[in-house]
């Protein structure tokens, strides 16, 4: 299934293909993220968690030098 998620942020809605199951299994509380979507990046994952898209996450929390 496609999965959209409205970013609380920015408003961007971000697409990702996810298993159905899975995500029934997540949003029931059946399971880790990295567990049921090992195939998924972090990212991808943080979309499904909190509908942050990675842009951003990556402006809230920037990477040290």
């Amino acid at each position: 299934m496609i999965y959209e998620a409205k970013c609380p942020i920015c408003g961007k809605v971000n697409k990702l293909e996810v298993d159905d199951c899975k995500l029934m299994l997540y949003k029931a509380g059946h399971g880790k993220i990295q567990q049921l979507f090992p195939e998924l990046n972090a990212a991808e994952r943080e979309l499904i968690k909190t509908g942050i898209c990675n842009t951003c996450w990556n402006e809230m929390f920037p990477k040290e030098d």
